[in-house]
């Protein structure tokens, strides 16, 4: 062995004779420009200054090696060694000096059949082509987002590397090679290696909750089931990861829960799953954020430990339902990406992240595209007409639909029965008559619904996400109300807000229609792609307060037969 255990060692030595596998169960590859863009920043600051980049564990494969290495599996640490591995071979790539890049790359990245670095899996050949055959790579045929960073990350870092002179990347390779020192923890086996990742996550390495949870029930499995559940936590969480790779790439893509980053949705499925497994936990709540889940999890196999089989079946049943629902979200968003019906309300409606335990739990009991309609009516009614956000309501009944097996019909009246104590029809009539400009998406699933009902065609996605609420009698007028039936300035700013009052144009229509008087709409209005706004045309020479009233009432009815509760009203 080349390197010392528990003391700071430099990454020549960590390298030397020595190469690393990361094991299929780690996370995969997930680090974005920012947190390489800030290694960057922290190695180029002052090559003069020994630079710490914190802790490394490896556990020895006593059956893997070769003459001249011998194999380490990465326990912790994967995302900064995978990163350096990549920044170093972009800085020798840039190297002239033919003798010095062989040296180098003898050292730190090995050869195309035998790399110094290797995750198991299906990113094991997408990062061997990544350091010995780039420029073959198709970025628009990459489909898997952690092959994704990898690619931005080689990308990146050939870019910081285009300008340097030769002088200044032997430099670089210089420093890397001497004076960025991390501390290595050597575990002979895998309950050393949980224990020693629990210890480090403790003290504070900032670690999401999934990758902590999973660290947590495999240190119980370990001390207190004699790591009998070892293999299967391994196989789940390896799974949830992967699952959570494709949501992630697919939320991007699909542009669901786009308002939610990354990092923040991690927690986001975290706490989903928690809130629709209420059976699993003698004290579930739903008002629990993800840290205090996480703690919740880590007391109750504390609670647990002295009882092994109460342990193994609470850790056991945990997995097991996790692993059925990260799998039914992930399913979800494929399906979202194939079928129209599911674009119609993830994508054009976009339901809001409150119903997704439910929505996930539905998908995965077969029962979610025959409940479209009402969970329609309570996105539209309560969640962006009201705009309230009850969670207690949702979050129950998603966990209670996994504890006992309700019906489609049992499941539409529970739903239809929460829209009616939130918004029932008289008051969904008051509510349109309150402002609604400025509740967009709402304005715009409604109006490109009724411009459907009139005959128009469903617009492309990229088309709708153009649309934009337009006012027809305008706002900041302040002359001229009077012809249109307005007494007062104060009733005119009053109305105008009101659905009877808008309409949905192209982006490009609308910049040109802004501020103008309606009769003054006229051309754009019929150059638009809505055939309501074609019909709106013909009215605007003579658009005044009472045909904007009768429009209110219109549109009103339209949206009590369009998102009713129940068939009978």
């Amino acid at each position: 062995m080349s390197f010392t255990p528990s003391i700071p060692e430099t990454l020549k030595k960590i390298f030397h004779g020595n190469r690393f596998v990361i094991p299929p169960y780690q996370r995969k590859y997930s680090w974005r420009d920012e947190e390489r863009k800030d290694l960057w920043d922290d190695i180029v600051e002052d090559l003069d200054l020994n630079h710490f980049i914190g802790t490394l564990c490896f556990m020895k494969d006593e059956d893997a090696g070769d003459i001249e290495n011998d194999v380490y599996q990465i326990i912790d640490g994967q995302q900064r060694v995978t990163t350096l591995f990549i920044l170093v071979n972009c800085l020798i790539e840039k190297l002239g000096d033919n003798k010095k890049k062989q040296q180098y790359s003898r050292m730190f990245i090995g050869t195309k059949e035998i790399p110094k670095l290797i995750p198991q899996g299906e990113d094991s050949t997408f990062i061997t082509n990544l350091i010995f055959d780039f420029e073959a790579i198709d970025p628009n045929a990459i489909e898997i987002r952690s092959q994704r960073h990898l690619y931005n990350a080689k990308r990146q870092f050939k870019s910081k590397v285009l300008n340097k002179s030769q002088v200044e990347v032997e430099n670089l390779l210089e420093y890397i090679s001497k004076q960025i020192n991390v501390l290595i923890f050597e575990v002979v086996d895998y309950s050393q290696a949980v224990k020693m990742f629990t210890v480090i996550n403790d003290r504070g390495l900032q670690l999401n909750n999934l990758d902590k949870t999973k660290s947590t029930l495999m240190f119980y499995s370990t001390l207190y089931l004699e790591s009998s559940l070892n293999a299967d936590i391994n196989e789940v969480f390896g799974r949830v990861f992967d699952n959570l790779d494709n949501i992630l790439l697919k939320k991007e893509e699909l542009k669901i829960l786009n308002t939610i980053d990354d990092w923040d949705f991690e927690n986001t499925f975290y706490t989903h799953h928690y809130y629709s497994s209420r059976r699993l936990y003698d004290n579930w709540d739903y008002q629990l954020g993800a840290n205090t889940i996480f703690k919740r999890i880590k007391g109750a196999c504390e609670n647990k430990k002295e009882n092994e089989s109460d342990l193994k079946l609470f850790v056991s049943e945990y997995i097991k339902d996790f692993d059925e629902f990260a799998q039914a979200y992930s399913d979800l968003f494929n399906t979202v990406k194939t079928e129209t019906k599911y674009q119609q309300y993830f994508q054009y409606l976009q339901f809001t992240a409150t119903l997704f335990p439910l929505l996930v739990r539905l998908y995965q009991q077969k029962k979610l595209v025959n409940l479209f309609d009402i969970l329609e009516t309570a996105e539209v009614r309560v969640y962006k007409l009201k705009g309230n956000n009850p969670r207690a309501n949702m979050y129950r009944f998603s966990s209670a639909i996994c504890e006992e097996d309700w019906t489609v019909e049992e499941i539409h009246d529970f739903i239809a029965n929460f829209c009616e104590n939130f918004l029932n029809n008289y008051q969904l009539e008051a509510n349109l008559l309150n402002p609604v400009d400025k509740k967009q998406g709402l304005v715009k699933y409604i109006l490109h619904e009724y411009n459907k009902k009139v005959g128009g065609v469903t617009f492309s996605l990229k088309d709708y996400y153009d649309l934009q609420v337009e006012h027809i009698f305008s706002r900041g007028i302040e002359s001229g109300i009077r012809k249109y039936g307005f007494g007062r300035q104060e009733t005119y700013d009053l109305e105008i807000p009101r659905i009877g009052n808008l309409t949905i144009l192209e982006s490009k229509l609308n910049n040109n229609a802004n501020n103008l008087h309606p009769a003054d709409k006229e051309e754009y209005y019929l150059k638009s792609g809505l055939d309501m706004n074609h019909h709106m045309a013909g009215l605007l020479n003579e658009w005044n307060r009472e045909l904007l009233n009768e429009r209110n009432g219109d549109l009103t009815q339209f949206v009590q037969e369009r998102f009713l509760t129940f068939e009978d009203e």
